[in-house]
C-alpha cells in the first residue's frame, strides 16, 4: 500500500518547519499574528452589517386572512390543502413571515379558486 499517506495533517498548529523557524526567530510573538485561513473572513463578516428580510405587509395579511374567512375554512385546512405547515400560515397572517410572493400567489389563487 505505497499509494496511501498515513502522516497525520495538523491544519491549525505548529507543524515541524514552523517549530525550528520559530526557534531561529527572536520574535516569539510572529507565531501569535500569524494569520489562520478564513479569519480574514469572520472579520469582514463582523464588520459588515447583517441586514435583515422585510417582513410581509400588514395590509396583505389581512386581506389573507379577509379571504380565509369567507371561504370559511381554517388554517390548518388551508395548510393541509396546499401541503404546507401550519406555522407557515399563521406567520404569514400575523405578520411575521418574511415576504415570499410566490408563496402569497398560491394561496390567493388557492382561495379565489373556493
Amino acid at each position: 500500500m505505497d499509494y496511501q499517506n498515513w502522516e497525520p495533517v495538523v491544519i491549525y498548529g505548529n507543524n515541524k518547519n514552523n517549530k525550528n523557524n520559530n526557534n531561529n526567530n527572536s520574535n516569539s510573538n510572529s507565531n501569535s499574528t500569524q494569520n489562520y485561513s478564513g479569519t480574514n473572513v469572520l472579520k469582514k463578516l463582523e464588520n459588515d452589517e447583517i441586514s435583515t428580510l422585510p417582513k410581509i405587509d400588514f395590509n396583505i395579511s389581512k386581506e389573507l386572512i379577509k379571504k380565509r374567512n369567507l371561504v370559511n375554512i381554517t388554517q390548518k385546512q388551508l395548510a393541509q390543502a396546499l401541503n404546507l405547515p401550519i406555522n407557515i400560515i399563521s406567520e404569514l397572517e400575523n405578520g411575521k413571515s418574511s415576504i415570499n410572493k410566490g408563496l402569497v400567489n398560491k394561496i390567493n389563487r388557492y382561495l379565489d379558486k373556493l
